[in-house]
């Protein structure tokens, strides 16, 4: 330690000894020292911006145990002393939703894509389809009683037993009475005059457009009258066969829930279709053939009975096979008949193949080995009737009779 170091603090040590520091701090008015500090004038004089730049947020934040701060806040309390009632009152929603641009909250809304993840679509149409079914079968229920109703009646005339209403909600199986079928030829006639006429129009347009000659169907020229006629009973020929050939029923039929069926109940053939097609006029004279439907237990007509089908009800909770022909017909093809087809369909296509390709060079290895030719059975129209079980002895083959194969190297 130098000398002057020695002096100073000879000197200092005993003045501050001897200062009573709490008795000047005691002395001190703090209140008076405070309003005479000018504050505005000293807050001018700070730089804030300075200041703030000079603390470091991010190390101010790592020093604050966030935990802790939460653990030591009671929820409970805090809410308790919050009066939500006056933070409501004290909201002014107008003005908050004045401020809301709808507009622009609309324009970034997908609402195709809501309506979409929603199944909006599949809702809207299972409703509508819903609907329509009830609707439906609720018809067909009344008409079924009015089936019910006059088959009672002429029942009760001949003294014979009233009929008995089919059970549970749905009429599938039970023989279709003759209110239902009535209903099912007018919605019939309504088709076929409607879509007759609208296909005459459009021959007669183009008739007129092409040939120039203008189709005049008035009494007054009967030529045309009769290829009118004539048209209109082949179209309806057309009509009923190609009906009863792939659904089994027609467009009046379909929505009665009527279909005709074979006596056993399994779809009719195209032969039977064709026979109740050509017998059907001859049931209009003088009604004689139609009285059946009343008459008869059955309710067959004399197209149903030269046709040996039958008319019953299909609300489509039955036998999915047995609806229609067609049906019939696909099940009836086995999984091996379309492998099959498939397979001659793939070899006709690898010979075209092999015949435009050209010829590879040839192997100096081993020699080839033959390898010998393999028989393929060919369904043929024999064995699809067996499958199909329209065979006499019910075992897939006619009595005395084989099914035909043919061999194909």
């Amino acid at each position: 330690m130098n000398p002057v170091e020695r002096l100073l603090g000879a000197v200092i040590n005993p003045v501050v000894d001897a200062v009573d520091v709490d008795g000047m701090v005691s002395k001190v008015d703090v209140d008076r020292l405070v309003s005479e500090v000018d504050l505005d004038a000293l807050l001018e004089k700070v730089d804030l911006d300075a200041l703030l730049a000079r603390i470091d947020v991010d190390a101010l934040l790592d020093r604050i145990d966030v935990d802790e701060l939460l653990a030591r806040i009671d929820v409970n309390k805090l809410t308790d002393r919050m009066d939500v009632q006056a933070l409501i009152e004290r909201l002014d929603m107008q003005s908050m939703i004045d401020k809301v641009d709808l507009d622009a909250v609309l324009a970034n809304v997908d609402v195709a894509a809501i309506a979409q993840r929603a199944g909006i679509d599949q809702i809207v149409s299972d409703a509508t389809r819903g609907v329509s079914t009830r609707v439906l079968a609720m018809a067909r229920r009344q008409i079924v009683g009015l089936d019910l109703i006059v088959s009672g009646i002429w029942a009760k005339l001949v003294r014979r037993p009233r009929p008995q209403p089919p059970t549970g909600t749905s009429a599938t199986g039970a023989v279709a009475g003759p209110v239902s079928r009535l209903l099912a030829y007018f919605v019939d006639i309504a088709v076929l005059s409607v879509s007759f006429a609208a296909v005459t129009a459009m021959v007669a347009y183009l008739v007129q457009l092409f040939v120039g000659t203008k189709v005049d169907s008035t009494t007054s020229n009967t030529r045309w009258g009769l290829a009118i006629a004539t048209g209109y009973l082949l179209y309806a020929f057309v009509y009923w066969l190609v009906g009863l050939t792939i659904a089994g029923s027609s467009i009046g039929k379909a929505l009665l829930g009527l279909r005709v069926l074979n006596l056993d109940g399994k779809p009719l053939k195209g032969r039977q279709a064709l026979v109740r097609v050509i017998v059907y006029p001859f049931s209009f004279i003088l009604g004689l053939g139609l009285m059946p439907i009343v008459t008869a237990k059955s309710h067959r007509a004399l197209h149903d009975k030269a046709a040996r089908t039958t008319v019953r009800y299909d609300w489509g909770d039955g036998d999915p096979v047995a609806r229609s022909p067609i049906t019939r017909w696909m099940r009836g093809k086995s999984a091996g008949d379309w492998v099959l087809a498939e397979e001659e369909a793939a070899a006709v296509d690898g010979s075209k193949v092999e015949a435009t390709a050209p010829a590879p060079a040839p192997r100096t290895s081993a020699p080839a080995t033959t390898v010998p030719a393999t028989t393929v059975p060919a369904i043929t129209a024999s064995t699809v009737g067996a499958t199909n079980g329209d065979s006499a002895n019910g075992n897939g083959t006619t009595d005395g009779a084989k099914p035909a194969v043919r061999a194909d190297n």
